[in-house]
């Protein structure tokens, strides 16, 4: 029988250095971290990984496919993943209108590792 391929996070998330902040501190943490530099190469991902995704870190402004595009087409194809949206522009209308709808769901840059692990342990715990 093979191994049962653990749930993990996928990190989406264009700038590098924010991409191994956020993968060392959920590995840190005990997590099965994957990730991708942009939308598209997180749709292929996703597609890719045998097991289940249970969240999304997501950056929203990001070239080519943005994070709003990317969490549209996940709401279709896993509606079951949560998304933790993170983002620098915290004055922009879809920061705006992602936190009023789920304040929870957006931490805004920058942050501590332990409050990324904190609110990732708070959705996944939902």
């Amino acid at each position: 029988m093979p191994p049962e391929i653990p749930a993990a996070i996928l990190i989406v998330e264009d700038e590098e250095a924010t991409r191994r902040f956020l993968r060392t501190a959920l590995t840190r943490a005990g997590y099965t971290v994957l990730q991708a530099g942009g939308g598209l190469e997180a749709m292929s991902v996703m597609l890719s990984f045998p097991g289940d995704i249970r969240l999304v870190v997501l950056d929203i402004i990001m070239p080519g496919v943005n994070g709003l595009d990317f969490a549209n087409q996940l709401a279709i194809d896993r509606p079951q993943t949560k998304i933790l949206y993170i983002s620098g522009y915290t004055e922009s209308v879809a920061v705006d209108s992602i936190s009023r709808r789920i304040p929870h769901a957006v931490l805004p840059k920058p942050f501590t590792g332990y409050q990324l692990v904190e609110r990732v342990r708070e959705i996944l715990a939902e």
